[in-house]
């Protein structure tokens, strides 16, 4: 049997499903994002060890900012095309803003954005996303509120090694939340914004300098999530 005769990929589908067929339809979502000042140097060193360092100079990311996002969010509804079943789920991640550069090269500059942390409680999920897309994820719970009246917190706990040694046993605990300092309710969101324009202007400016990219705007072709290998 030749190479091009071989089936591409054997699916498992109604045989104990652990992943999802692509592509995903999402809807019924809910999400946070929380700006967290973050030390550059620290973060432009895990991208340059995680992503520059494997492409041995054919790519460059460059950190822009000086904030990582936090989110949190719900997704109400998820489905395949093939039509298994839905689910829903609660999600916490980092989001790290950079710019992609290929040197030597005649494609354009590109603002991305990069999850190297993710935490989903579904393992269907899980495995479809780090399968399928290649993200980082691993399982977790999110604790998030829904309506005004819910308690004002953000959580996520899951699998943690407090070190990094042969005697040290995994436990599930909390790994970051956000909450109100006063305890409150979570209360009722107003908008910062009546415009995209506003939206982006502060943005920009809470991206921090990032002069010597600007004048390469006419370059900046879009904006993408960005995926690593697994």
């Amino acid at each position: 049997m030749s190479e091009a005769t071989l089936p591409k990929f054997i699916s498992f589908r109604g045989h104990g499903e652990i992943d999802f067929s692509a592509p995903l339809l999402a809807t019924e979502d809910l999400l946070y994002a929380f700006a967290l000042p973050s030390d550059r140097a620290s973060v432009q060193a895990l991208v340059d060890s995680t992503l520059a360092a494997p492409s041995k100079g054919v790519v460059d990311y460059q950190v822009l900012g000086n904030y990582v996002l936090l989110l949190f969010q719900h997704c109400g509804h998820f489905t395949s095309p093939k039509k298994i079943g839905w689910a829903e789920d609660r999600e916490t991640a980092f989001m790290i803003p950079l710019i992609e550069k290929r040197p030597n090269s005649i494609h354009p500059v590109k603002l991305v954005l990069w999850m190297p942390y993710l935490m989903i409680d579904v393992g269907l999920g899980m495995v479809t996303g780090r399968d399928v897309w290649g993200y980082n994820k691993t399982l977790g719970t999110t604790t998030m509120p829904h309506s005004p009246d819910d308690p004002a917190v953000f959580n996520c706990q899951t699998l943690i090694f407090e070190t990094f040694a042969f005697d040290t046993q995994a436990r599930v605990a909390t790994l970051i939340e956000v909450a109100r300092a006063d305890a409150k309710p979570f209360g009722a969101l107003t908008p910062t914004w009546s415009d995209g324009a506003s939206a982006l202007k502060d943005i920009a400016d809470a991206l921090g300098p990032w002069s010597r990219w600007r004048s390469m705007s006419s370059r900046l072709c879009c904006i993408e999530t960005f995926r690593s290998s697994t």
